[in-house]
């Protein structure tokens, strides 16, 4: 009966041992997925759906066996309750399924409807922790580019930067800390999954992202334990939002976490790098670590025309960049200034937005391709030689990509994904613009 199920359901949730996931996986999933037909009985929801919650980020195959023998169906009819413990588990159940499940989950989770029944967990007043861990799992379905656009039709993705940024992390911190459930904060692996989110081209991903890492950021600071984000590599990422981005919400959460983790905040920088005089680069140099070559750069006039045509000959006989590893280093810095430079004054057609929505990294070819007279309406006539030899792209693969999208692009224009210049550079759009309203899935 429910309640000898309730009273078996706690007992499996506090097996011991290291790792109880792993043996509850090994021995009792299939007790778990039985007890789910006991859906209605409110003391097995709650003792079922919290151990779900730690189950949806075993593996992926463990995931795989939640969604299709039940488990992700009963969290699903649970999202419509009111009982606050059932829908935090909820919550975080379909969180860790989207960020542990791998992209084949994602689709699964789609196709049973999960975007539009986090709209409700996403849009409830009565619980933050809910709210934020619905947001989580919503935009790490929509930086899955094979689910994309059936996550922004559910109209979910609306509310979460507003969300965001009604949001005190550090308040938010000391709630967390006052909880017996969180007061450790996360562990190091479970941080590493939202790094790749920092680096999204989704605005909501780097939202949700930098709020709970600057939450994470005020934990370890009191644990005297910041040594771990420099593990996981992500002061790289949020300096580089600090530097690039034009949201302010982004920007101020990125500051305030790189504060917290005592790691120096750098400047914002312009983002119309063609149009950079000397002085601009001089900056530049000093703030991604080539102060050694600002005189030189400084003596051969290098503007930021100059700077965003340097080929490796330049570097090496010209301006004296001798080390090949340094060349690499200040390749990779250029790489990711080109990459989120605004070209508007020099790109009429918007070239540079439809190659980020090929791929996000293909931004880096803009000034290349504008320099050469290319634009939008052109490029598919352009051989993979002219990519190579007249606009420098030298990666085959690239080439390749870039031309088969142009000539997809000739038969159906593409608007650029998910993004609009400004003058303050590439902006993804909140998914406020044109956002649907939600199609319920049937009960």
């Amino acid at each position: 009966d429910s309640t000898a199920c309730g009273s078996r359901a706690p007992a499996a949730r506090e097996t011991p041992g290291t790792d109880p996931e792993d043996r509850i996986a090994r021995v009792g999933l299939g007790v778990i997925l039985n007890l789910t037909k006991e859906r209605d009985s409110p003391q097995v929801a709650r003792s079922l759906s919290g151990i779900l919650e730690h189950m949806f980020k075993h593996t992926e195959e463990t995931c795989f066996q939640l969604i299709s023998d039940g488990g992700l169906d009963a969290i699903l009819y649970w999202c419509r309750w009111t009982d606050l413990i059932v829908l935090r588990h909820c919550a975080m159940a379909l969180a860790n399924c989207a960020m542990y499940g791998g992209q084949a989950n994602q689709r699964l989770m789609i196709e049973k409807n999960t975007a539009e029944w986090l709209f409700p967990l996403v849009f409830s007043k009565d619980d933050e922790l809910i709210r934020l861990h619905a947001c989580l799992a919503i935009t790490v379905l929509a930086t899955n580019k094979e689910i994309e656009k059936e996550v922004e039709r559910s109209g979910t993705l609306a509310l979460v930067e507003p969300f965001i940024a009604s949001l005190d992390p550090e308040r938010f911190a000391c709630d967390l800390l006052d909880s017996s459930d969180n007061s450790q904060g996360r562990t190091a692996k479970d941080l590493q999954h939202l790094v790749p989110l920092l680096d999204s081209s989704r605005l909501e991903a780097q939202c949700i992202a930098l709020f709970y890492l600057c939450t994470e950021a005020a934990i370890k600071a009191r644990q005297k334990k910041t040594k771990i984000f420099s593990e996981i590599g992500a002061a790289q990422s949020l300096k580089r939002i600090v530097c690039y981005s034009t949201n302010t919400t982004a920007s101020s959460l990125a500051k305030k976490a790189l504060r917290m983790m005592g790691e120096e905040v750098p400047r914002r920088i312009l983002p119309t790098v063609s149009s950079w005089k000397p002085i601009e680069v001089q900056t530049w140099l000093q703030q991604t670590g080539f102060n050694k070559y600002c005189q030189s750069f400084l003596e051969h006039e290098v503007d930021g025309d100059l700077l965003l045509r340097l080929t490796e000959t330049d570097l090496r006989e010209d301006l004296g960049m001798a080390s090949s590893i340094i060349r690499k280093r200040f390749f990779r810095a250029l790489t990711e200034l080109k990459t989120y430079a605004n070209y508007s004054t020099c790109d009429r057609s918007n070239l540079a937005d439809w190659l980020g929505s090929v791929d996000p990294k293909f931004r880096q070819y803009t000034y290349n391709l504008v320099t050469c007279g290319i634009d939008r309406n052109f490029l598919h006539r352009v051989t993979e030689e002219q990519l190579q030899e007249d606009c420098r792209i030298n990666v085959g693969f690239h080439r390749v990509r870039i031309l088969s999208a142009a000539r997809e692009m000739l038969h159906s224009p593409l608007p650029c994904s998910g993004c609009k210049s400004t003058s303050e550079g590439p902006t993804c759009l909140s998914a406020t613009d044109g956002a649907l309203a939600p199609s319920w899935p049937a009960c």
